[in-house]
């Protein structure tokens, strides 16, 4: 399930990114924050994974459920959100 959540929010910051440097210079808020709140996860998943979870005995991840999905669901939204802010018709003042 980590190495799932890690890839799947490296290859949406990875899309994301691409489509921030085709983005206008005023409307990348949103695509920013996306591909640094993934990027967090995916970084924050690894730890967990490869450090944390070696030095103890019975790993229970609550957190998974409590900081990773909805974190990763928040940066998604965003993208998506950016996506459609950057593709909308007005120009940029």
């Amino acid at each position: 399930m980590q190495w799932l959540i890690v890839l799947v929010a490296l290859a949406t910051a990875i899309l994301f990114a691409i489509l921030l440097a085709k983005a206008p210079r005023g409307r990348r808020g949103l695509l920013i924050f996306s591909v640094l709140d993934l990027i967090g996860v995916a970084a924050y998943e690894t730890y967990m994974h490869a450090i944390w979870e070696k030095s103890i005995h019975a790993p229970i991840r609550i957190d998974i459920f409590v900081v990773d999905l909805p974190l990763f669901i928040l940066g998604i939204v965003s993208g998506i959100a950016g996506m459609c802010r950057t593709k909308s018709s007005r120009p940029v003042q």
